[in-house]
């Protein structure tokens, strides 16, 4: 009676997969909130740490009212960034003197410290530093600016940030099934990326649902044919984040690869044998030279720059604040993989800047990357190798456990391991690591 009960549900959750994927996805979602919020109220935010932590739009209730808001607990470093340009935008010329005038006045300020207060020299105010916004590219922001037309900041943050990452994981899990054609193999990886520790980030008001959720679509639209739709969801992804622009070469290579003839009864055979069967038609130039237009995103965001600030890379000189070097691409590598690595066992743990997880992160990544080149299609594996290079070459290893929660096929990789054991491990590991990370980021301890 059991055996068949089970086997009803079990085929009434393969008929409706993707609503069984989407309710998946929901769960986990409600169990990440109660967690944060249960830790957001055990565990107190000291005033040193937060305003420390980085600059500030709007103070949270735990500071000023002692009590926790659900909405702000997810407000967590640039966050509070994206909810200032969500409402009041980038500034021109004229506001950033302004900025700097209320700057150097101390006026503005959204939070009064007592006299003498220790904390008071970690004051850090978005507005003061208004031109610093410009490192955030905009496709975020307006997101929640048009959820902001109907619904509190806050919640239009809230309700942008969970719809964006909810479609994202959907539609990975699309798009697995659609490279693979395993169901199995579809839903591991969903589990991976969802339960990965700095996941946490998509539930953050940060900009990975969004990057992923555009990411995967480009590769999804392409896999289907629609080119033109593809291109224009990568410049969507390129104005959403400036290593967005680097999806141009995996597309690149999926639509030369679609270029291949179809294998005919003698490649099957060949290939079953593991000769070399590859061979690539007639590149269609046309085509190419559509998927080089995804860099328009970019383009846009930098015209946009020119108006408003009389610099076409006025978002490269603002991100150099955040420790973005592009100029020194070799000396960033060597600082990364060397210099910080002979130094591993004098690192700390868990810190802002030199630290030993952003280092294991990178080690591991760069370890499956490896691994995983002979088992993922290759537009996939080189949309993970510049995930995993951009930061690299360009600045430190700041938040680099986090860049690489968008890099999909390494959760694809790793949902093949055929061992049940081991796979049961990866994910009682990366379980913990999420709760753990959950409760730290909104306890504005370090997150990544």
């Amino acid at each position: 009676m059991e055996n068949g009960r089970c086997r009803r549900l079990k085929d009434l959750v393969s008929r409706h997969h993707y609503w069984s994927v989407l309710v998946f996805i929901l769960l986990v979602k409600i169990l990440i909130w109660t967690w944060s919020l249960a830790v957001a109220h055990w565990v107190p935010v000291t005033p040193l740490r937060y305003f420390s932590g980085g600059h500030h739009y709007q103070i949270d209730p735990r500071i000023t009212e002692h009590r926790v808001d659900f909405l702000s607990i997810w407000i967590y470093s640039d966050s509070e960034w994206y909810l200032s340009i969500a409402e009041r935008g980038y500034p021109d010329t004229e506001g950033m003197k302004k900025a700097a005038a209320a700057q150097a006045a101390r006026i503005g300020y959204p939070y009064t410290f007592s006299p003498g207060d220790p904390v008071a020299k970690h004051r850090k105010y978005t507005e003061w530093d208004a031109d610093a916004k410009y490192a955030f590219f905009p496709l975020y922001p307006l997101t929640i600016a048009l959820f902001h037309l109907l619904l509190p900041l806050h919640l239009a943050a809230f309700v942008a940030t969970n719809t964006l990452s909810a479609l994202a994981f959907l539609l990975l899990y699309a798009l697995v099934f659609e490279y693979f054609a395993d169901k199995g193999l579809a839903f591991r990886s969903l589990v991976l990326l969802v339960f990965y520790p700095f996941s946490v980030f998509y539930q953050a008001y940060f900009t990975e649902g969004l990057f992923l959720l555009l990411a995967v679509l480009s590769f999804y639209l392409l896999k289907k044919g629609r080119l033109g739709l593809a291109v224009a969801s990568g410049a969507l992804l390129a104005a959403t984040k400036a290593t967005g622009v680097l999806i141009t070469i995996p597309l690149l290579i999926l639509v030369i690869k679609q270029s291949a003839p179809a294998p005919d009864r003698a490649a099957r055979r060949a290939e079953k044998l593991k000769r070399k069967t590859a061979r690539i038609g007639p590149i269609n130039w046309s085509r190419c030279g559509t998927a080089c237009l995804v860099p328009l995103g970019l383009a846009s965001y930098a015209f946009f720059n020119r108006w408003n600030t009389g610099y076409w890379d006025y978002f490269s000189r603002a991100l150099g604040r955040w420790g973005y070097q592009s100029t020194e691409v070799f000396d960033n590598a060597l600082t990364n993989i060397f210099v910080t690595g002979s130094r591993l066992f004098r690192l700390k743990l868990f810190t802002y800047g030199e630290c030993v997880v952003e280092y294991a992160v990178m080690v591991i990544f760069l370890a499956l990357i490896v691994l995983s080149y002979r088992r993922l299609p290759l537009e996939l594996w080189s949309f993970s190798l510049l995930v995993w290079l951009a930061p690299i070459i360009s600045k430190d290893l700041v938040s680099f456990s986090r860049y690489m929660s968008v890099s999909f096929p390494m959760f694809i990789y790793l949902a093949g391991i055929r061992r049940r054991l081991v796979f049961g491990i990866l994910c009682a590991c990366f379980v913990a690591g999420s709760l753990l990370t959950g409760g730290m980021m909104v306890t504005w301890h370090w997150v990544g």
